[in-house]
């Protein structure tokens, strides 16, 4: 007999499978000044519970401008409008500062930011995206999404109930500031001590310099305490280019028991000089 694998019998995306690839792929969503827009939606009335959210931020960056960036994204399981009502139906904050085109941006560099989650989005719902920038420059981003379903072997996965970030700063559209080193890892920083128990791990990595260089970064996120931490996101690859505008490595949707009252940590390491205001947040899964 075989080593039992899973495998999704659907994905809903909000790009239809055979849609040509575009520098702004997905929905338009036009961002708040240091506050959040309105909601744009992305899908409706779902056909099918969720078992993995994957969430695709491109076409932030413009050139010569530093812009930090928020996006949000909620649901209203009734399928109406009533997106993101409690914190139960939100994905919140994720950074997507600088966020390359999907293809065919600047000198051919791509990806946009990319985000995925373990997470259980209930048949029926609409689901929406709203941002914030950090910038009276409030011209619009794109954000797709997809929803893996029908799992063929559950029991083999883990799907959570909801979303918190850790180190976001809404007053800033930013993440906790962090100063990645170059021959070595630079220091640690504190995103917080966690609430709650949580069963997964996503990163968000910001830049707002207005005269970025082409460097590389890695990411690493922690959970511990000053003395003693486990590595949860190891190496996760961030790349940004003198266009002002950067990508990112999801961060493989590492599952981790992480249990209330440890704190979470992020350093980085860069290959040259890093770019200034680098900041950094930590997106966690439980339920």
């Amino acid at each position: 007999m075989g080593l039992e694998v899973n495998s999704f019998g659907l994905t809903i995306s909000s790009v239809p499978l055979g849609t040509q690839p575009a520098t702004a792929q997905g929905t338009a969503v036009t961002p708040g000044n240091l506050t959040y827009g309105s909601y744009a939606q992305l899908l409706s009335a779902t056909s099918d519970d969720s078992c993995e959210v994957e969430i695709g931020i491109n076409s932030v960056g413009i050139t010569a401008t530093a812009r930090d960036c928020l996006v949000t994204i909620g649901w209203d399981p009734a399928g109406g409008t009533n997106y993101g009502a409690s914190a139960l139906v939100t994905i919140p904050d994720l950074i997507a500062a600088c966020a390359s085109g999907y293809v065919g941006a600047a000198n051919g560099f791509g990806g946009g930011v990319p985000y995925r989650f373990n997470l259980r989005i209930p048949a029926g719902s609409s689901i929406a995206a709203k941002a914030m920038v950090n910038s009276a420059t409030l011209t619009s981003l794109n954000v797709w999404c997809k929803l893996r379903c029908r799992p063929s072997r559950p029991h083999l996965i883990y799907v959570g109930s909801f979303v918190e970030a850790y180190g976001v700063s809404l007053a800033t559209a930013a993440g906790t500031s962090m100063t990645p080193g170059t021959a070595a890892r630079g220091a640690y920083v504190s995103l917080g001590t966690l609430t709650k128990n949580y069963s997964q791990v996503e990163y968000g990595f910001g830049c707002n310099d207005a005269t970025m260089s082409n460097i590389g970064y890695e990411v690493d996120v922690a959970i511990g305490d000053v003395t003693n931490k486990d590595l949860v996101i190891e190496g996760a690859v961030v790349t940004a280019n003198n266009a002002e505008v950067l990508t990112k490595q999801p961060g493989h949707g590492r599952l981790w028991m992480m249990a209330a009252g440890q704190s979470i940590f992020a350093r980085s390491q860069a290959n040259t000089t890093p770019d200034s205001a680098i900041s950094v947040a930590a997106y966690l899964v439980g339920g």
